[in-house]
């Protein structure tokens, strides 16, 4: 949700950030549910004068959602992705027990 929300927010199409931004205001509570995305949404909507000079109802809008999203970052979870990729990765290596067993099998 993240990537895409980024996407609309960063498109020229004013239609496209103008949604984003409604729908970020509709999903408040739950996203962004880490400190990290946060953020990266942040960071996004901070751009808005230099991608939307024309149209003060989404600056004013971004300027909104970012003093809501300013007082909710200090709430939010730090998650370290790179600890969860690493043992995901770690996790798909291992063989499982039901694949072990299922190669003795067809050894037999």
């Amino acid at each position: 949700m993240k990537g895409t929300l980024k996407s609309c927010l960063l498109s020229k199409e004013y239609i496209q950030a103008k949604n984003s931004m409604l729908l970020l205001f509709q999903v408040l509570e739950i996203f962004p549910p880490v400190e990290e995305d946060a953020k990266e949404i942040k960071e996004v909507i901070e751009k808005f004068d230099a991608n939307y000079p024309n149209h003060e109802d989404l600056k004013k809008r971004g300027e909104s959602y970012l003093t809501v999203l300013k007082k909710k970052i200090d709430q939010l979870p730090k998650v370290d992705r790179t600890e969860i990729k690493k043992k995901a990765n770690e996790k798909d290596k291992k063989p499982s027990a039901s694949s072990h067993k299922n190669k003795e099998e067809e050894t037999k």
